[in-house]
């Protein structure tokens, strides 16, 4: 009796152990769909005259709150406006240009080649299957760093 329980008890594990690994990896997260952004919070906050901006998101168009943010696996991506168009006779690809990933996979690296050849570096807070988030800091004056925290759903 006790065989056929250990017996039970290991065909069990075995089982359980070969279940289907269902994880991605980090570029299969970033490359699955486009991403839109939820929010752009800045920390400390940004003061302009007599405005403190919290997260800049709030203060953005409905035109650009629904622009996409496309990767591709082979390290090119694009921006195009969304559903709404701020300027109708605008073009639907706004920016694009290629990334890439750190060696560790914490870093994300964006360089724009469209509108202009900028450089910009993420680290990866967050990512899973449906929600990205992504830091950058920059400076306000030639003293005061800000960091900026974006954060990504799939539409």
């Amino acid at each position: 009796m006790k065989k056929i329980i250990y017996l039970f008890m290991m065909t069990s594990l075995t089982v359980v152990s070969c279940k289907k690994d269902e994880s991605y990896s980090t570029i299969e997260l970033l490359t699955r769909s486009p991403w839109i952004i939820t929010s752009s919070v800045i920390d400390p906050p940004l003061v302009l005259g007599d405005a403190t901006i919290y997260d800049e998101y709030t203060l953005w168009s409905d035109c650009i709150k629904d622009d996409l943010w496309t990767l591709n696996s082979g390290g090119t991506f694009f921006k195009n406006e969304g559903e709404t168009k701020c300027d109708p006779n605008y073009y639907d690809v706004w920016d694009m240009g290629m990334w890439a990933l750190s060696q560790d996979e914490k870093s994300l690296y964006e360089y724009m080649m469209l509108n202009s050849v900028d450089f910009i570096e993420y680290e990866i807070i967050q990512l899973s299957t449906s929600e990205m988030q992504l830091k950058y800091y920059f400076y306000s004056d030639s003293v005061t760093v800000h960091s900026v925290t974006r954060t990504y759903k799939h539409p």
